[in-house]
């Protein structure tokens, strides 16, 4: 079973992972953390994700490429696409990517997780002693645990639209200091 959530705890994101992922019943369970500012963009994108899942039964962690991150995150953003707005072209370049890479992953060699849309086991999570409390960087600090013990992948073909800041700016954290 794969369970989706989209938790929210105002000033500690970790505690609201840990909650969501207390709910989810048995250790082989798979938990896909999902920012609020994503949006899918293939109309079978769970089809699609439940085989990339299926096929990657013993990562540690699976994650997705996207159009805005941090610059420096070289294993997760299409840097083509930052700056587009059009989503239409964001639409066609999900399709694009499907067709080339289809269910394929690669290893994360380095580098750090943006955690806007990202899977694993319950029992990875209490492997690793589950998520830190706090708002900020939460998801490297897991990300890093989990690395230690089990392979992350990033899905090649999959490719979701993450408004992070669109408007507002790469430097605007209001939201996160509240």
């Amino acid at each position: 079973m794969i369970y989706y959530f989209t938790p929210f705890i105002k000033g500690n994101l970790g505690e609201a992972y840990n909650h969501y992922c207390d709910l989810v019943p048995n250790d082989e369970d798979w938990i896909t953390l999902v920012d609020g500012d994503v949006m899918q963009l293939h109309t079978n994108w769970a089809d699609i994700w439940y085989k990339i899942i299926e096929q990657n039964n013993n990562a540690g962690i699976i994650s997705c490429l996207t159009n805005r991150v941090a610059k420096s995150n070289k294993n997760q953003l299409c840097y083509d696409m930052y700056n587009e707005t059009d989503i239409l072209k964001h639409k066609l370049y999900a399709s694009k990517i499907f067709n080339e890479k289809k269910y394929s992953t690669k290893k994360m060699n380095g580098g750090f997780l943006s955690g806007f849309f990202f899977a694993f086991k319950k029992s990875t999570w209490k492997q690793v002693n589950k998520f830190d409390d706090g708002i900020l960087h939460i998801d490297k600090k897991f990300y890093n645990k989990v690395k230690q013990i089990k392979p992350c992948l990033i899905a090649e073909g999959f490719y979701v639209l993450h408004y992070y800041r669109m408007l507002e700016g790469d430097r605007y954290i209001d939201h996160l200091l509240y």
